[in-house]
């Protein structure tokens, strides 16, 4: 056993998962909203934006008709009350360096993005280096796309550390998914300024859970309501960063409404620390008051790999409450 393993735990305990209290997230009133009525036609995009632009509430609806990117340095930019209605199958690429979507609404004048009626569009996809900022946006009937777990909203860094901060959600609510309604991946998380998000009526009985993040995206996860989906969790799947395995920067797991499952297969671990005589730093997980955490059957966590005459790179605090344990099962 390695003598210098570090653990703090208190009221920490292994229950009958009841679940945690839910956030409180309320969505404007569609009869509140003051977005204008349109009775256009509409205007039709193409599938590539070389040059920025700015959608307005004039031309609704916006018409995606094929898979849309973005090229280097563009910004597409969504002022409040614009509608985009994208056709089956099409999702929004924003990857390229400096590219950029802004979807800045507002609590009355809320940007919308669909499916036609009876299609169901694929998902937008934002990666480091592009980024983009969400704010009073929904997104609903999205997740065609089985290559990004059916999910309506993915965000992805470049599996380095730091952890990219892709993008901030403002006010966002995800629903009707056929997967997950957003992931976050590849060292990938949200931007400060991140809160208020709502993923419901989402999942199926292949992608059930409705948020899955890497670990090092545990820590950027923000506020909102996560319930009323196929199955109310949290995924967080271990994926390493840097080329190694484990959960290797300081990572406050915060008490979310619903449990965090750790895992997905049978031979996941979570690690925290890389561990060895080559670790590059110490990493400290802290798991807050009121935390449940579930495993997949068979998935490990893991203080430390690996053993020998090294410091230990990494440290698990738990200190739960009387009235708010952390509950592990």
């Amino acid at each position: 056993m390695n003598k210098h393993l570090s653990l703090a735990l208190a009221s920490f305990v292994v229950l009958p998962l009841t679940g945690c209290p839910p956030m409180e997230y309320e969505e404007t009133p569609d009869a509140a909203m003051s977005c204008p009525t349109t009775t256009g036609p509409g205007t039709l995009h193409n599938t590539r934006l070389d040059r920025s632009e700015t959608w307005t509430a004039v031309g609704n609806p916006h018409v995606v008709q094929g898979p849309l990117s973005l090229s280097q340095g563009v910004q597409l930019t969504l002022d409040p009350c614009v509608r985009v209605v994208f056709r089956a199958d099409v999702s929004l690429t924003v990857a390229q360096p400096g590219s950029r979507l802004v979807a800045d609404g507002e609590a009355q004048r809320p940007i919308t993005f669909e499916a036609q009626p009876g299609a169901r569009w694929n998902q937008i996809a934002i990666t480091h280096p592009a980024s983009a900022s969400l704010r009073h946006v929904r997104l609903s009937g999205g997740g065609g796309d089985r290559f990004y777990r059916n999910a309506t909203l993915v965000l992805r860094g470049d599996t380095m550390l730091p952890a990219k901060p892709v993008a901030r959600l403002d006010h966002v609510s995800v629903t009707d998914s056929l997967g997950a309604g957003i992931v976050a991946e590849r060292a990938g998380t949200f931007a400060p300024g991140s809160g208020d998000l709502l993923v419901t009526r989402s999942g199926s009985d292949a992608q059930p859970i409705p948020v899955v993040i890497g670990e090092h995206a545990i820590d950027g996860l923000p506020t909102g309501d996560y319930r009323g989906n196929r199955v109310d969790e949290v995924l967080v799947d271990p994926e390493g960063a840097d080329g190694r395995g484990g959960l290797l920067a300081d990572t406050v797991m915060r008490d979310r409404g619903v449990p965090y499952r750790i895992g997905n297969s049978p031979v996941d671990r979570f690690v925290i620390g890389h561990g060895g005589a080559t670790a590059p730093r110490r990493t400290t997980l802290t798991v807050e008051p009121g935390v449940t955490m579930r495993f997949h059957p068979g998935t490990r966590l893991e203080v430390e790999h690996y053993t020998g005459p090294f410091a230990a790179s990494g440290v698990l605090r738990a200190v739960g409450t009387p009235t708010r344990p952390i509950v592990s099962g």
